[in-house]
């Protein structure tokens, strides 16, 4: 199994989110959203085509990224925290 790579990531305006990344370059970061006990985050309603949402992808430019700071999942509590 691949040890997947975590961040918390902050862009102008809105709130603070984690993502767990499933591509990086040096000019983008893909990822999924997740929440602090790496559970993904599904929004609510059906998509264009009338399925459910699964999951909240995101792609970021890294220039618009403001702060991104390594997380990793604390073994007693399960949980992301800072490195």
């Amino acid at each position: 199994m691949i040890a997947s790579r975590y961040y918390k990531v902050k862009i102008g305006g809105i709130a603070p989110f984690y993502l767990r990344v499933t591509s990086e370059s040096s000019t983008m970061l893909v990822g999924i959203e997740v929440d602090q006990a790496d559970d993904e985050i599904v929004p609510k309603g059906r998509g264009g085509k009338g399925r459910r949402f699964t999951e909240r992808p995101r792609i970021l430019e890294k220039s618009a990224v403001i702060s991104c700071t390594p997380q990793v999942v604390d073994r007693t509590y399960a949980l992301l925290m800072d490195r």
